[in-house]
């Protein structure tokens, strides 16, 4: 991805169910999310590759959707990710309805 060397990656304290996520952060630029493909395989890496397209054709209509590149590393589908504003949705997971409010404005 072009990453700086001195780029930290470190765990990210929340995880998803179909990916594991890392923070990185680069001396002077913005925080970034890297997901990797919690399942190796063909299918897993093409779904990423699909979610990065769709991303680009939504950016490129000023859609504010992060900027996402997207690499099959040893047959497991990688994302680096530009960070999305605002707050994670995950503490909201016990609250349906405030959830359901706050998806309405994403």
């Amino acid at each position: 991805f072009g990453l700086p060397p001195a780029a930290l990656p470190r765990r990210a304290a929340a995880q998803g169910t179909f990916h594991r996520l890392h923070e990185i952060e680069a001396p002077g630029g913005a925080p970034r999310l890297l997901r990797i493909a919690a399942r190796a395989g063909v299918e897993s890496a093409q779904l990423m590759e699909v979610e990065c397209r769709l991303a680009r054709y939504l950016r490129e209509r000023d859609f504010p959707v992060p900027a996402c590149a997207c690499r099959d590393v040893h047959g497991r589908g990688v994302h680096l990710l530009d960070r999305a504003r605002g707050e994670s949705l995950t503490g909201l997971d016990g609250d349906e309805p405030a959830l359901l409010r706050a998806l309405g404005e994403v």
